[in-house]
């Protein structure tokens, strides 16, 4: 028997979205958040030190943003001219582990990016901050920065294309042992479901290499509908979570 599996792109348009909150992006950030890539972006204009912008990251399920390339470099300095501040610069999740300066989501060396900038000892309680010009430098971690920048992965949910969605629901159908079309889901529709890993409707999360080895999981799975696919931040988008779901739960 052959059968197929295989993503697409779900497009919403001409529905109307008069039954929906509307509080995500056309990428799926929420509202206030900024897209780049994989990632979910916001920059809050205030001044404050760098454990408490930590932490509100963290409380907003983020960290405080890593660096991985000179092109989110020029994306994060983008946010700081657009909060048109005077003199603006952000903290940056900096930190030492193991007598090594690191990105605090796990994501390896900030000598992988900054290899021409001069590092700070270990040992002293400094924390690194970006300019408006994409330099890194650093201060004690008790001043204050006039902006901070929060960083979460976005998470890309793909459902059958035979997806039924009304204003009641989001009906999944059952599956074709045949042929599975998964296509990715988008505001407005995404607006109405909840990532929740202690629902009925979740099975499991794996860690696979592309969105395409989650398809593939999920279609050898009698009971898997749907599915959704984040980046681990800690492996740079080479390994990323594959949710496996029963269903969806909606609003």
């Amino acid at each position: 028997m052959e059968f197929r599996y295989c993503l697409v792109w779900m497009v919403a348009v001409g529905l109307s979205k008069s039954w929906t909150k509307g509080n995500l992006g056309p990428e799926g950030c929420e509202d206030g958040w900024h897209h780049f890539k994989d990632f979910c972006y916001l920059a809050v204009d205030a001044h404050i030190h760098f454990d408490s912008a930590k932490a509100i990251c963290l409380l907003k399920g983020s960290t405080l943003t890593s660096l991985w390339g000179q092109d989110e470099i020029a994306f994060v300095t983008r946010l700081l001219q657009n909060l048109h501040v005077i003199s603006p610069y952000t903290w940056i999740g900096t930190g030492v582990v193991r007598n090594k300066w690191v990105w605090l989501d796990g994501s390896g060396s900030l000598e992988t990016l900054f290899e021409d900038t001069s590092l700070p000892e270990v040992s002293k309680e400094m924390c690194g901050y970006l300019t408006v010009d994409g330099l890194l430098k650093f201060m004690d971690c008790d001043y204050t920065t006039p902006v901070f920048i929060c960083k979460k992965p976005l998470d890309m949910i793909y459902v059958p294309s035979s997806v039924n969605i009304t204003k009641s629901g989001i009906t999944l159908p059952a599956k074709d042992p045949d042929e599975i079309i998964f296509e990715r889901l988008w505001p407005p529709f995404l607006d109405r479901v909840i990532l929740n890993m202690t629902s009925s409707n979740y099975i499991a999360t794996i860690e696979v290499a592309q969105a395409t080895d989650c398809a593939y999981r999920c279609y050898n799975i009698d009971e898997c509908r749907a599915f959704a696919v984040t980046c681990k931040s800690a492996k740079r988008c080479g390994i990323r979570y594959c949710i496996l779901l029963a269903g969806l739960d909606v609003r």
